[in-house]
């Protein structure tokens, strides 16, 4: 097939640019300069490695010069911690870089809540620290493969710069790219295109462009309830419509999840005034579609479409020139219900669950009408309660058979024809619609507020293969994809940690430290740099001294035996340093749950130990499974923290901590497989000040790394002890073995 002319000419221009400028190479490519670009160049200038950053906008952190819309961040910024620690301060410092040669964020502004526009401010000047590395204006179009070499000859990026199409070779493609595209998810709502982006919302026009409207957001993340508080003050009423059951991060311990600061619409829903949140699931079969309301607009206050509303108090007036929009079944060849999502319902609930079931039987053939007829007739005999409308949908004379929310209870309860009638009437041509819905009036404008997915269009020659949700690219422990060379950094990679460890590796208080986690990898792949080469310490292992009798199970020690304890814990240098970091360190604090961890690993051939910090679970276990170890980590308990009956927390147990607290785990390699399984693991009471450092934990900790360590130099069994701690009293068996349950 012959090439087209434009495409000809396409490829002179590449060619002459090319031959005029030559091929342009640097080891490492990172592609964006928002907050993971900036912090990875950082990593990669302070090497003195040779890299480059493209970005696409004219200066760096462009998204947060756009978003949020309403320019509120949920993000910590907590100036004053009683602390001059910087390692403990990040604990509280969810915006600062980390290695960046300026003043922290908690000193560009007072708000603990900060806005973009100050995290912008304060992004680019760290961005400016690095010079002429990151080239502006630089739009990467495609990456692919260097042809000659293959898989193992590195990356050609084909850049639109001001001056044309440049070819650029890399050893290494790091792609930092956030999430630009809105999600429009299929297979939910139809009529999408009647709804309005949160994405397009930027510039914000201001609340008073919502003044006397009503407003529905689609979605029920953090930018949804956002939207929900900005237009509060002027809009007439509020729905939030998500795909699932709310989850609020004061309940699930996670970032991501809506934040308390943004439950203003819950607090007007539970004090019931006109605002409402609730959910529709894309399985739920109640699958609906926005249309423009006919015959709605100023001085009407009318839905039309056949919409059974008549009239309504206010005018409807759309919202920036387009129409109103209803919620209406689909009219197309197959109807959908419309129906109040009430759990109270079984008869609507379990039709709904049967929904595939029936919607196959759209098809008008006799034995569906017969059914459909059947059902109808069933409802008819309920004589002693009101259905109107029967004869006149088995007549053809309305297309709507309405059935009020208080009979339809009635009906399902008391009546096994009404529940056996029901899924067919689910799959009629006519619909089914329960007075009381929620969607029933019509809106002046939809907002959708749905999540971000990534772009991936410059990877698509590329062997990158997304999540199960399409949303971000399959990741290892060192951030590298399904295509070798080519590595991820900050919100795109939230992917591996999110369902595992449920920890903040899609915000910069999370990814700072995968970023780092990256950059560690890369020396040693390919800088032949040691293993951590920058974040371990080896120690030549000597017995702490005094350990004899130190304490015994179920006794309660002396004062004097504390501090004896507590001075060998500090001078013991690898105890002390576990001891340092256990209250200090801001990596496994941030990525709890196992995304980092800090570890000591133990070779008794060399009788050493090393100490490695910040590092995750995987590359521990994968580096080092042949050999003893003991890691910490921070985890949440099964129970939320405020499910917790015993508020002022007069009976303390350790493993049934709520709140986030250090966990230490003893594992041992299984000789017969080689794979690691833990032996033994210590829980540490939970603490507002986040301080383990008194006698509780010194007796606690000593006990543990003594048994632990009896254990591995002597190569007998670790101790099983159980957990029988219940107050303040702590004894000595205040840590528990794998074969208790796991929190």
């Amino acid at each position: 097939m012959p090439i087209a002319p434009r495409c000809l000419a396409w490829l002179a221009a590449l060619a002459a640019v090319t031959a005029a400028a030559g091929d342009r190479s640097s080891k490492y490519c990172v592609v964006g300069a928002g907050p993971a670009g900036i912090q990875i160049g950082h990593f990669l200038k302070n090497a003195s490695l040779d890299y480059v950053t493209f970005e696409r906008q004219l200066q760096a952190a462009a998204w947060f010069r756009k978003f949020p819309i309403h320019r509120k961040l949920i993000s910590i910024n907590r100036r004053n911690t009683r602390s001059t620690n910087v390692e403990f301060n990040l604990r509280h410092d969810w915006n600062s870089l980390l290695d960046v040669p300026i003043v922290p964020f908690t000193n560009w502004t007072e708000d603990y809540f900060p806005s973009a526009d100050v995290l912008a401010d304060y992004l680019q000047a760290a961005a400016d620290l690095q010079g002429e590395s990151i080239l502006y204006n630089h739009s990467v179009r495609r990456i692919r493969r260097s042809g000659a070499e293959g898989r193992s000859g590195g990356f050609e990026v084909a850049v639109q710069a001001p001056s044309g199409i440049l070819s650029w070779r890399c050893t290494v493609v790091i792609g930092a790219v956030g999430l630009w595209q809105a999600h429009v998810p299929k297979n939910w709502i139809r009529g999408m295109e009647h709804t309005v982006g949160y994405e397009e919302l930027a510039p914000w026009p201001g609340a008073r462009a919502f003044d006397g409207l009503s407003v529905l957001i689609l979605g029920n993340g953090n930018g949804a309830f956002e939207t929900s508080d900005a237009v509060r003050n002027f809009a007439a009423d509020i729905g939030i419509l998500g795909r699932r059951e709310e989850r609020f991060a004061h309940e699930t311990n996670y970032v991501g999840d809506v934040r308390a600061a943004r439950l203003t619409s819950v607090d007007s829903l539970q004090l019931k005034s006109l605002d409402d949140v609730f959910a529709l699931a894309p399985n739920s079969g109640a699958l609906i579609e926005f249309l423009p309301c006919a015959g709605a607009g100023p001085g009407t206050g009318q839905a039309g479409n056949g919409w059974p509303e008549k009239a309504f108090d206010t005018e409807l007036r759309g919202f920036q020139g387009r129409p109103p929009v209803c919620a209406l079944p689909d009219h197309g060849p197959k109807e959908f219900l419309l129906a109040d999502h009430d759990t109270e319902n079984p008869a609507v609930q379990d039709a709904m669950s049967k929904w595939a079931e029936h919607v196959h039987l759209r098809n008008y053939s006799k034995a569906f009408k017969f059914q459909f007829k059947k059902a109808l007739k069933e409802l008819g005999k309920q004589a002693k309660y009101a259905v109107p409308g029967i004869e006149d949908v088995l007549a053809g004379r309305t297309q709507v058979l309405t059935i009020k929310k208080s009979v339809a209870r009635k009906l399902a309860k008391e009546s096994a024809e009404f529940r056996a009638a029901l899924p067919a009437l689910m799959a009629s041509t006519q619909g089914l619609y329960v007075e009381h819905d929620r969607l029933r009036k019509p809106f002046d404008v939809v907002i959708r507020a749905l999540g971000w997915r990534m772009e991936p269009e410059p990877f698509e020659e590329l062997n990158m293969q997304l999540d199960s949700d399409g949303k971000y690219p399959e990741v290892d422990a060192c951030f590298e994809s399904t295509e070798p060379g080519l590595y991820f950094a900050g919100t795109v990679t939230h992917g591996f940690d999110k369902k595992r460890f449920g920890s903040a590796g899609g915000f910069i208080h999370g990814f700072r430290y995968t970023a780092k986690t990256l950059f560690r990898c890369l020396m040693h792949r390919f800088e032949e740099r040691a293993f951590w080469h920058d974040s371990h310490q080896s120690f030549d292992w000597r017995s702490p001294g005094g350990t004899d009798g130190s304490c015994e199970v179920g006794a309660e020690p002396e004062t004097k035996n504390i501090q004896r304890l507590r001075r060998i814990l500090e001078t013991t240098p690898h105890w002390n340093r576990l001891l340092t970091r256990l209250n200090e360190a801001s990596g496994p604090y941030q990525m709890s749950c196992g995304a980092l961890v800090d570890g000591l690993v133990y070779d008794r051939q060399q009788l050493r130990v090393a100490y490695y910090q910040d590092i995750p679970i995987d590359l521990l276990d994968a580096e080092f499974q042949q050999f003893p170890r003991v890691y910490f980590q921070f985890r949440y308990g099964k129970s939320t923290y405020l499910q917790r009956s015993d508020l002022l927390r007069t009976r303390l147990v350790a493993h049934k901590s709520s709140f986030l607290h250090p966990v230490l785990f003893y594992v041992m390699p299984n000789k017969s497989a080689g794979n690691a399984k833990h032996s033994s693991r210590l829980h540490l009471v939970e603490d507002r000040w986040t301080d383990w450092t008194g006698r509780e934990e010194v007796l606690s900790i000593h006990y543990f790394l003594t048994e632990v360590e009896k254990s591995i130099w002597q190569d007998v069994k670790p101790p099983k002890f159980h957990e029988g701690i219940d107050n303040l009293n702590l004894t000595c068996n205040h840590f528990d073995t794998e074969a208790d349950e796991e929190q």
